[in-house]
């Protein structure tokens, strides 16, 4: 299966749906919309969104639009910025079965816009590796990161994260760099809160961006072992097992990049035990996931990593596919 997505054609994108299909058709079955996850849609998403997926089919295909669309971007960023020796679409198709293999949360909600905005920022961050006028990346970054938290407010969160990232592609690093991504994040904000302030809207703006979704959520722990939690454990494993795989024949500014990916994982799963009410936010973590997983199993023999992939891809429909076998009595 791996073989069709060594390619750097982006029409070949087009293979991901099919990819996702079956993860989709699990919702129908299960009827998982129910447990739709709760998670605090920012002040974007609760004015413009909010309403789209009220059914079953626009949420299907409003889901299916934003993960196609995210992991098409996400293998972009990955080739356009050299980061594996081999073109491959590997990186969005790790993306989507690591997005997909959460019960419960392969649905439309904040978070799916909020991830397409915050690979936006990622890849403007990336470009000012060894680019010397990067004034405008560095505050693109910050923007669409202030988006991204519009729609997810936790996101905001990530900024302590791009700047270390940034201190990694920039040395050394100067306060100037800093700056002007810390202005691009709060551009969106102060323009949007300066808008709603005319309209006597400013007390809700700043309860739905800072004072709801910042609330400890670590007391209620018997959902760090809930199963969203599978399959991501599931990756990191084999990622542990072979840390240095992605690291091979790379500069050494490639894999202060790569590293950074991992210490992303670490911020996101952090931030989904201290302020996720139900593991909602760890879907975030299929975007360092897929590039990590991407650039190893790149690495690896054709007959090893397709193998892998198989166990992998029939594990996460197992997970999702598993309610209803107990509802069928299999």
């Amino acid at each position: 299966m791996l073989s069709f997505f060594r390619t750097n054609q982006i029409l070949a994108s087009l293979l991901y749906l099919p990819y996702l299909l079956p993860f989709l058709l699990a919702n129908w079955l299960n009827k998982l919309h129910a447990e739709k996850p709760v998670e605090t849609g920012g002040w974007l998403y609760q004015h413009l969104m909010a309403s789209w997926g009220g059914h079953t089919l626009s949420d299907s295909l409003l889901t299916a639009l934003f993960l196609f669309l995210t992991a098409t971007m996400l293998s972009q960023m990955v080739i356009d910025r050299q980061l594996d020796r081999s073109i491959t679409l590997f990186s969005g198709l790790f993306f989507l079965l690591t997005a997909s293999a959460m019960p419960g949360h392969l649905h439309f909600s904040p978070l799916m816009p909020a991830m397409l905005f915050l690979l936006l920022s990622i890849w403007q961050l990336l470009k000012v590796y060894k680019k010397y006028a990067s004034t405008i990346n560095l505050f693109d970054a910050g923007f669409w990161l202030g988006i991204a938290s519009l729609f997810m407010p936790l996101l905001s969160l990530l900024l302590i994260w791009e700047w270390l990232l940034l201190s990694k592609l920039r040395t050394p690093l100067k306060t100037r760099d800093l700056i002007g991504l810390s202005l691009g994040w709060l551009s969106p904000n102060f323009i949007l809160g300066s808008f709603l302030y005319t309209q006597n809207k400013l007390g809700e703006f700043l309860h739905t961006q800072w004072s709801a979704p910042f609330h400890f959520t670590w007391s209620s722990k018997q959902h760090i072992f809930s199963s969203e939690w599978i399959f991501p454990v599931s990756a990191l494993l084999v990622l542990f097992f072979s840390f240095q795989t992605a690291f091979k024949k790379k500069e050494i500014g490639k894999k202060k990049i790569i590293r950074s990916f991992y210490e992303l994982l670490v911020f996101i799963v952090l931030i989904t035990l201290l302020f996720s009410p139900d593991n909602g936010l760890l879907q975030l973590t299929a975007l360092p996931l897929g590039i990590i997983l991407a650039l190893t199993f790149s690495q690896w023999p054709t007959q090893t990593a397709e193998g892998l992939h198989l166990v992998l891809y029939i594990a996460a429909l197992f997970l999702l596919y598993e309610p209803f076998f107990k509802v069928s009595g299999f």
